[in-house]
């Protein structure tokens, strides 16, 4: 899907206990001295079908992909379909993730933004149909999981506002936002479940 979008794939193959994995990668705009990176994991944890966590992240990647192509970019854009970000891999430098990383790390890319497509198939319009990890957040969020949060860390405060202002533009859905110290925004955003947990 990425080659039929024009963009430029590679493959990022990495062997752990002797099990062959890869992160597949597709550039689109022409090469410029920083990079904006959205990814989505490909696989799910235990005998889930993944269709919300995280098929629904990676068919979002396949239509950015479509849009992308089709634009003359002014920053160069990579799009990752992620491997082995659930457990037992997850929180650790196996995760597909951390391999494409420290790869960017290696290389010298000056990454400007790094935006994760997680769950954002999740929809329900029923009353009280969201969750929270911590019921004060009740009373600043809706309580119909009909909704899309950008989440993000504390130190990242203004990306987050300005992805939350352009999809509000873009998009009738409510668009909201949190930041979070990182070990909260990693272990917790998730379970703020929403349309799209970016």
């Amino acid at each position: 899907e990425f080659e039929r979008a024009n963009g430029r794939v590679s493959d990022q193959p990495y062997d752990i206990d002797g099990i062959a994995y890869r992160n597949v990668m597709a550039l689109f705009g022409s090469e410029t001295r920083e990079r904006i990176i959205v990814g989505a994991h490909y696989d799910t944890a235990g005998i889930q079908p993944g269709a919300d966590d995280n098929a629904s992240g990676i068919a979002g990647l396949i239509e950015l992909a479509y849009l992308l192509g089709r634009e003359d970019l002014s920053i160069q854009v990579e799009l990752v379909a992620y491997t082995l970000e659930e457990p037992p891999y997850f929180r650790s430098q196996r995760m597909g993730s951390a391999m494409h990383a420290a790869s960017l790390k290696r290389a010298g890319v000056q990454v400007r933004a790094m935006i994760a497509l997680e769950m954002i198939g999740y929809f329900r319009d029923e009353a009280n149909s969201q969750d929270f990890p911590f019921p004060f957040l009740r009373a600043f969020y809706p309580h119909r999981g009909n909704f899309i949060v950008v989440a993000g860390i504390l130190s990242e405060g203004i990306l987050v506002r300005r992805v939350k202002q352009a999809m509000r533009r873009a998009t009738p859905l409510p668009v909201y936002s949190i930041n979070a110290p990182r070990w909260r925004s990693e272990e917790h955003t998730s379970e703020l479940q929403s349309p799209c947990n970016l």
